[in-house]
């Protein structure tokens, strides 16, 4: 009987060490862990403080593309004269408009597609006599006048023509019209 509780003993002590090894590892793993998941929230701190910058200086550079944008767009229109009228060729239709109606402000943005071009930061097609050329189908550019001088453009144009007129108003970068043609 002595032997037996020796050796259960032992046994016991044996389990014992090993449970005490299996706590020692589960600890280190746990310190392990948690070590990289505090280097992991530095680094994720670091990268937010970073796009952080990144952003402010984003909004930084772009306020001050705006005031530059602002700025020349005012000197360039002090430039034009009032009257002038440019001739703008689509395939087979022919528009000659007045320059302040190309460069109307009713497109919702201070720098359309007609800004540029007449601002001299885009450069399209023209025959040096204020005749433009559009490989466009301009069918339906006579909305995107109406819309440039405040007046009514329709919405229940048929489905093949509303698409058109839509994708007319993002070329020509009058997101007023698209949001007019589709307000959701």
């Amino acid at each position: 009987l002595k032997g037996e509780v020796v050796s259960l003993r032992e046994e016991l002590e044996g389990q014992k060490q090993e449970m005490n090894a299996m706590f020692e590892a589960t600890r280190t793993l746990q310190e392990n862990v948690l070590g990289v998941l505090q280097r992991s929230v530095e680094k994720v701190k670091e990268l937010e403080d970073k796009v952080n910058d990144a952003m402010n200086n984003a909004r930084k550079t772009l306020t001050e593309e705006k005031e530059e944008w602002v700025a020349s767009g005012k000197k360039f229109e002090s430039l034009l004269p009032k009257g002038r009228r440019v001739t703008l060729q689509f395939f087979q239709n022919r528009f000659v408009v007045q320059m302040s109606t190309l460069l109307s402000k009713h497109g919702g943005r201070q720098h359309s597609f007609f800004q540029k071009v007449f601002g001299g930061r885009l450069e399209i097609e023209h025959d040096g006599n204020d005749v433009y050329y559009f490989n466009r189908d301009g069918h339906l550019f006579h909305y995107v006048l109406n819309f440039l001088e405040g007046l009514f453009v329709p919405t229940n144009l048929p489905p093949h023509e509303l698409e058109h007129l839509k994708r007319d108003s993002v070329f020509f970068e009058l997101w007023g019209l698209l949001l007019h043609l589709d307000p959701e």
